[in-house]
């Protein structure tokens, strides 16, 4: 029998991570087995933005583990959607900026 690489528990987190990531190439995503998705960051240049499930409550700036965006839900209980909106308005996305990246991504006008 053949092991996935993408489990179950995982599938809303591994897309919305893979959505992200088509606009933040930096994004980084976190698995502390290799299989099992913990999380996801972006060190680039004045963000340092931190996410992972362990730290519960939201979103960290991982330079001074300050929260920078409380969250009630931990990232493994969110839904892909729930992910890209808190990520996509973290980084200052409009709701037309998003709209417009997402249709471009499934290759809509």
């Amino acid at each position: 029998m053949q092991q996935s690489l993408l489990p179950e528990p995982d599938k809303e987190q591994w897309m919305a991570y893979m959505i992200l990531y088509q606009m933040y190439p930096k994004l980084t995503y976190l698995s502390m087995d290799g299989y099992h998705c913990h999380g996801i960051a972006d060190y680039s240049e004045g963000k340092m933005f931190y996410w992972q499930d362990c730290y519960q409550g939201g979103i960290l700036n991982w330079t001074d583990k300050t929260l920078i965006v409380p969250l009630e839900k931990d990232f493994c209980d969110m839904t892909t959607e729930e992910i890209v909106n808190v990520w996509t308005n973290l980084n200052g996305e409009t709701e037309e900026s998003k709209v417009k990246f997402l249709k471009k991504l499934k290759g809509e006008k």
